[in-house]
């Protein structure tokens, strides 16, 4: 006996359900950064298959919607975690233990260091009577482009750097050094 195309609906309910079950198992493991091809063999199925269900209007909304849901739980417990990790560092910072406070201030640098490290706190802002800001860099003076490092401007750098950068007292017989960073005992 042949099925009809317009079966009635209580024996299509059953293909509903499993299809509904696979889009759902689908949206999971989509959500579990899994490839088509790796859910596909995990449901016994073609990536084609896949990838028609994927292409759906309503699975990208579902899909949207399981993402805004999950993300604004991820926004939740991030806030409480912040929250708490802002209160922990606060009083570490203010901990008698100088361990405890410089564990504060290398946890927060770990954090926010690469952001610290990219600002230019080195310029200098004026304010005018009109209420404009005149907002002036320190640049490095002298720069010399890579091209024009030749060994001899190099060693009058190294000489140069030397003369204008103090050297604390005692350090060179400590270190086992002479003056131009090389040791004793060894000859060139």
């Amino acid at each position: 006996m042949k099925r009809q195309r317009g079966a009635a609906p209580s024996q299509r309910h059953g293909s509903i359900k499993r299809d509904q079950a696979t889009r759902q198992m689908i949206l999971r493991l989509l959500m579990l950064g899994w490839s088509q091809e790796r859910i596909a063999k995990k449901l016994h199925r073609s990536a084609r298959q896949v990838r028609y269900i994927e292409s759906r209007p309503s699975f990208v909304a579902e899909f949207e919607a399981l993402q805004r849901e999950y993300f604004r739980g991820v926004d939740q417990q991030m806030r409480r975690l912040l929250k708490s990790a802002n209160l922990t560092i606060k009083r570490l910072m203010k901990h008698k233990d100088w361990r405890a406070r410089a564990w504060a201030v290398e946890q927060t640098m770990r954090v926010h260091g690469r952001y610290l490290d990219r600002l230019d706190l080195t310029g200098s802002l004026t304010h005018t009577v009109e209420g404009q800001v005149d907002h002036r860099h320190a640049h490095v003076v002298g720069y010399i482009p890579p091209e024009q490092m030749t060994p001899e401007v190099s060693t009058k750098v190294r000489e140069l750097l030397a003369l204008t950068r103090p050297k604390p007292p005692g350090n060179d017989k400590l270190l086992g050094m002479n003056g131009n960073g090389h040791d004793e005992d060894k000859p060139r």
